[in-house]
C-alpha cells in the first residue's frame, strides 16, 4: 500500500482514458402526440392531464406550478449522487451515475466521480452547481457553475451500468468535508479522495487525486493518509431538530397524529418525504426526495419529535428498508447500505450494497419503492428509460447484494408497492400511456402489466396479466403502496391490506378474492381518513403498533404540504366499511366491520350498481365504455333484485342482473347499523371471474 497523487489537473482539458466497453445510450424520449395546451411533450408520458370544469384546483395544474427554486438553497453536504452532465467542447456529456464532490473551504469547485466506469470523469473551480427548478428541482441533471479545470474527451463510453471490467464500486466514506472512494480493481482494493491545491507559478487552484490501494482481502494500513481518512469524525450537523407532536381528536375510529416537519431548519433542507422504517430502538427512519434521510424519536410524555440528520446527498431516494439494524436506502441506480461507524447518530460510509442496473437520460425516470419478502430479498421498480435492459421493469435483489434479476415487465410509472407477510407482492401503476386507469396488481415472476414500451421480449405481447383491480381516476388518480395490516391490529382489519392514494391523499382498505379458478380479483373501498401529502409508504411499527405513513407533493396530488409523516391509531370506534368481498355466480357478497340493521341490509332499493369496461391502447388513458355496447361511451346500471343479510348479520348478498367479468363496477350502498347509524359509500371492483 502506498500514497500516491495523481498529476495536477489545471485549468485545461486532461485526457482521461476511456474505460472498456461502453455500454450502449438511449436515445432521446419519444415525444407524445395530441397534448393539450400547457403540456411539455417531454414529460406528457409522467405528467397527469390537467382537468377541465368544475375540478378542484390541484387537478388543474400545470408546469408552472410546479417550478420552485428552494432546491439550490438546500445544503446537500460534501457530496451530491446524481445524473451529471458537464460541458466538453462544443457538445455536453453525461455521468449517469456520478457522485459529485464539493471542493474547496467556500465549497465554490467540484469534481465529479463516474461510479460506472470508476474514474473521475471532470472537475472544475469557481463555483459549485448549477441546478433546475422544474419539478421541485425533481427533475434535475446539475451541471458546473465554474470554470473546467478537465474533463473527460468526447469518446468517453457513457455507462449507463456499472462496466465489469472498470471493476466494482464499494462505497463512498465521509470525514468532514473529505469523501474517500473505495472500489475494487484488478485483484485490488483502492481508496481515492480528491482536493483543491495550490496552482504553481501564479497558476489557478488546482484539482488533486490521491488514492492508494491493498490487495483485496489485505487489512489497510490505518496510517495512510487517505486510509485515515475513512476513519469517522466529528458529527457534521449537530444535535436533532425539536418539533411538535399533534396528537388526533380520535372521534371515529381512527385517530391520526402529526409528527411535525421540521420544515424551517439550518439547512434549507427539504421535506418531501419518500420511504420510512424503523430502527430496533424503535425511532423512525425516513427520507426524502431531494437525498436526504432524518431519524426521528417520538417522546410521548414530552409531545416532542427530535429530527437527526443522517445522511445527505442521495439520489432521489424513494425507497427505504432498515434490515439487520441497517437503513438501506433505494436511491436512482443503487441500493446504497448506510453505516455509522461511531454510533454518534450520523452514516459515515455509504456502502454500494447493488448497482448492476442501467441508470439513462430520462430525467423523470426514477428509481421507486423498496420492499424485501421473507427471505430478505429487495424489490422495487425501474420507471421510465425503456429503451434500456432495466427501463420499466421490476427489479429483485438478492439479500447480499450479489444478484440483480428482471422478475416482471410492463411498467409505466409506479411509485408504490407492498409486501405481505406470506411474501405475496403487490404494487399499482398510474393511469397513462397504455395504462387506461390506476391498477392495483399481485405481481408474478415473468409478468407483464401493461406498458408496451417495457415488454422486453423477443415477441410483443398480444395483452397483458390481468390485475388484482383497476381503480377509477377519480377515485385514486395517482397510486401509492400497500401495506398488510398485522393481526390483532385495527378490528375488522386485521390481516388485510390497505392500499394509500398518493393522488388522493387517503387510505383504502384493499379487498381480495381468490376464484374457484384461481384467479385473484378485488376492489378498494374508501376510509374516512386524509393525509397531508400525497402518501406512497406505509409501515405498522412493531413496537407501539400504529400505521406510520409518509408521502410528498409534485404531481397533480391533494397535497397541503411538501410532504408529511403521519401515523394512524385504531380507537376501537365502529368501522362501517367493506371488509370482504365474494362474486359467486349471479350473487355478490359484501361483508361489513359491524352488524347492519335488517330492514335496510335487504332492501334492494338502497343499492346502485354500475359498470363499465377501459381500453387499453397507447392513449392517456381510457374514457368508460358500455359493457352493453362496447362502442358506446358510458356506463351500465346494473339492477340488484334480491338483497339478503347473511347469518352473521355483517354480510349482504345481493343478486345482480346478469352479473359478468368487467373492468370496473362500482357498488354504492345507503344503509344503517344495528344502532341505526348511518352506513353509506361506495366500493369498486373489478370481477375477473364469477366462479
Amino acid at each position: 500500500m502506498g500514497l500516491r497523487l495523481l498529476p495536477l489537473f489545471l485549468l485545461v482539458a486532461v485526457p482521461v482514458a476511456p474505460a472498456a466497453d461502453p455500454v450502449p445510450v438511449a436515445p432521446p424520449p419519444r415525444p407524445a402526440r395530441g397534448l393539450p395546451p400547457g403540456i411539455d411533450p417531454a414529460l406528457a408520458d409522467w405528467t397527469p392531464r390537467p382537468a377541465t370544469g368544475p375540478a378542484e384546483p390541484w387537478e388543474q395544474a400545470i408546469e408552472a406550478n410546479w417550478v420552485d427554486g428552494r432546491f439550490r438553497r438546500m445544503d446537500t453536504g460534501p457530496f451530491l449522487n446524481c445524473t451529471m452532465a458537464y460541458p466538453l467542447g462544443k457538445g455536453r456529456e453525461r455521468v449517469y451515475k456520478a457522485t459529485v464532490v464539493r471542493l474547496g473551504e467556500k465549497g465554490d469547485a467540484g469534481v465529479v466521480f463516474d461510479r460506472c466506469t470508476l474514474r473521475l470523469a471532470a472537475g472544475w473551480t469557481g463555483g459549485w452547481l448549477n441546478h433546475s427548478d422544474v419539478r421541485f428541482g425533481l427533475m434535475n441533471t446539475p451541471t458546473p457553475a465554474g470554470t473546467m479545470a478537465f474533463a473527460g474527451p468526447a469518446g468517453d463510453p457513457r455507462a449507463t451500468a456499472p462496466v465489469p471490467t472498470a471493476g466494482r464500486f464499494r462505497g463512498q466514506y465521509v470525514r468532514a468535508d473529505r469523501v474517500v472512494f473505495e472500489y475494487d480493481r484488478d485483484g485490488r482494493r483502492v481508496w481515492e479522495t480528491t482536493r483543491l491545491a495550490p496552482g504553481r507559478d501564479g497558476r489557478p487552484t488546482v484539482v488533486v487525486s490521491a488514492h492508494s490501494e491493498a490487495p483485496v482481502g489485505e487489512p489497510a494500513d490505518t496510517v495512510d493518509p487517505v486510509v485515515a481518512l475513512t476513519r469517522p469524525g466529528p458529527k457534521r450537523w449537530g444535535e436533532p431538530i425539536v418539533t411538535k407532536l399533534e396528537r388526533g381528536t380520535g372521534d371515529g375510529p381512527f385517530a391520526v397524529d402529526t409528527l411535525t416537519i421540521p420544515t424551517q431548519n439550518r439547512f434549507n433542507a427539504l421535506f418531501f418525504c419518500t420511504g420510512l422504517d424503523f430502527l430496533p430502538d424503535g425511532r423512525v427512519a425516513v427520507s426524502t426526495c431531494h437525498g436526504d434521510v432524518w431519524l426521528v424519536a417520538v417522546d410521548e410524555t414530552a409531545g416532542t419529535c427530535s429530527w437527526q440528520r443522517y445522511a445527505t446527498g442521495l439520489y432521489h431516494p424513494l425507497g427505504l428498508r432498515v434490515v439487520d439494524g441497517k437503513v438501506v436506502v433505494l436511491e436512482r441506480g443503487q441500493l446504497t447500505r448506510l453505516h455509522d461507524l461511531n454510533a454518534d447518530g450520523e452514516a459515515d460510509f455509504y456502502e454500494n450494497l447493488c448497482n448492476d442496473w442501467h441508470t439513462g437520460p430520462g430525467e423523470h425516470s426514477y428509481d421507486t419503492c423498496l420492499e424485501t419478502d421473507p427471505e430478505g430479498n429487495f424489490y422495487f421498480f425501474k420507471t421510465g428509460d425503456t429503451d434500456l435492459p432495466s427501463g420499466g421493469t421490476l427489479i429483485k435483489v438478492s439479500k447480499d447484494g450479489s444478484k440483480a434479476e428482471t422478475l416482471c415487465t410492463g411498467f409505466r410509472h409506479p411509485i408504490g408497492m407492498g409486501m405481505s407477510p406470506a411474501g405475496i407482492l403487490t404494487g399499482a401503476d398510474q393511469e397513462g400511456n397504455w395504462m387506461p386507469a390506476t391498477r392495483v396488481d399481485e405481481y408474478k415472476p415473468g409478468g407483464f402489466y401493461g406498458d408496451m414500451r417495457a415488454h422486453h421480449r423477443k415477441d410483443p405481447p398480444k395483452t397483458y396479466d390481468g390485475p388484482l383491480c383497476w381503480i377509477p381516476r377519480e377515485v385514486d388518480n395517482s397510486a401509492g403502496g400497500q401495506v398488510w395490516v398485522p393481526p390483532g391490529r385495527f378490528g375488522p382489519l386485521a390481516g388485510l391490506p390497505i392500499h394509500l392514494s398518493y393522488g388522493r391523499c387517503r387510505p383504502f382498505v384493499l379487498l381480495r378474492q381468490k376464484t374457484a379458478a384461481g384467479v385473484t380479483q378485488g376492489g378498494v373501498a374508501p376510509l374516512d381518513i386524509r393525509f397531508l401529502s400525497g402518501v406512497c409508504r406505509g409501515r405498522f411499527h412493531p413496537q407501539d403498533g400504529h400505521l406510520y405513513v409518509c408521502g410528498l407533493n409534485g404531481w397533480q396530488t391533494a397535497a397541503k404540504a411538501d410532504g408529511c409523516l403521519q401515523r394512524v391509531r385504531y380507537t376501537g370506534k365502529p368501522l362501517d366499511v367493506p371488509t370482504a368481498m365474494k362474486v359467486d355466480g349471479s350473487s355478490l357478497r359484501l361483508t361489513f366491520g359491524r352488524p347492519l340493521e335488517p330492514a335496510a341490509a335487504t332492501d334492494p332499493a338502497r343499492y346502485r350498481v354500475a359498470r363499465w369496461n377501459y381500453r387499453w391502447s397507447g392513449d392517456y388513458g381510457s374514457k368508460r365504455w358500455k359493457v352493453s355496447d362496447p362502442n358506446a361511451e358510458g356506463q351500465d346500471d346494473v339492477p340488484v333484485t334480491a338483497a339478503r343479510l347473511m347469518p352473521d348479520g355483517r354480510t349482504v348478498e345481493l343478486t345482480v342482473a346478469d352479473l359478468r367479468p368487467v373492468m370496473q363496477m362500482q357498488v354504492a350502498y345507503n344503509l344503517a347499523a344495528a344502532d341505526r347509524a348511518n352506513v353509506t359509500g361506495s366500493v369498486y371492483l373489478t370481477v375477473h371471474s364469477t366462479r
